[in-house]
């Protein structure tokens, strides 16, 4: 599981490739993921983790494992995709 601060343009990219951002298990609605304004994005954080602290995270991460499981995978393979040029430059 992950959250990343002021970084949009990352979940753009993992919503397109159909990754799972947490949004539910961090109990953040959709606008944390189009507000430009980091201040905003940083209170919304902090709000979260003050709703946060009365749930069981640990139970939270041990029901999300299939989701950071596949998004392991969508990763690597889309990692591979992107870096499959540099490596063929680098090898070939």
């Amino acid at each position: 599981m992950f959250l990343h601060y002021g970084a949009n343009a990352f979940y753009k990219v993992l919503n397109e490739l159909g990754g799972h951002n947490f949004k539910e298990e961090f109990l953040l609605d959709d606008s944390y993921f189009t507000t430009e304004n980091p201040y905003e994005q940083i209170d919304m954080i902090i709000q979260s983790l003050k709703k946060l602290s009365d749930v069981d995270f640990k139970e939270i991460f041990i029901q999300s494992q299939d989701k950071i499981k596949e998004n392991k995978i969508l990763l690597i393979e889309y990692f591979k995709k992107i870096m499959k040029p540099v490596n063929e430059f680098i090898l070939g």
